[in-house]
């Protein structure tokens, strides 16, 4: 069970006993609104969006998970406003393998 709020954390669950295993920081306190536990080739990671405006990655790589805020959504495009969200992102999804989507209180 993955949980995010207010204070910015990020929080891995057991669900059979409600004992906290991780919290995950992303490196400032602004608001999560949502989180999602997503699987590419095997490899699982929880996305975190929310007030920043980032996409946050965390990897279960290491036994320390490191986290990669994104801002563009495609490395090759420019960092010009017009490819990142102006406002809060409010929700993320995923189609599988390898595709998100996030959309923001704006609508875009």
């Amino acid at each position: 069970l993955v949980t995010a709020g207010e204070n910015g954390e990020i929080k891995l669950w057991n669900f059979n006993n409600g004992q906290c295993l991780l919290t995950l920081n992303k490196g400032n306190s602004q608001e999560v609104s949502a989180v999602k536990f997503v699987s590419v080739n095997q490899i699982k990671y929880v996305v975190a969006v929310g007030w920043d405006r980032r996409v946050n990655v965390f990897s279960d790589l290491n036994d320390i998970p490191t986290v990669q805020s994104v801002m563009s959504p495609i490395p090759a495009w420019s960092r010009s406003t017009s490819h990142v969200h102006q406002e809060d992102i409010t929700c993320i999804t995923s189609c599988p393998p390898t595709m998100l989507a996030t959309a923001s209180f704006d609508g875009e």
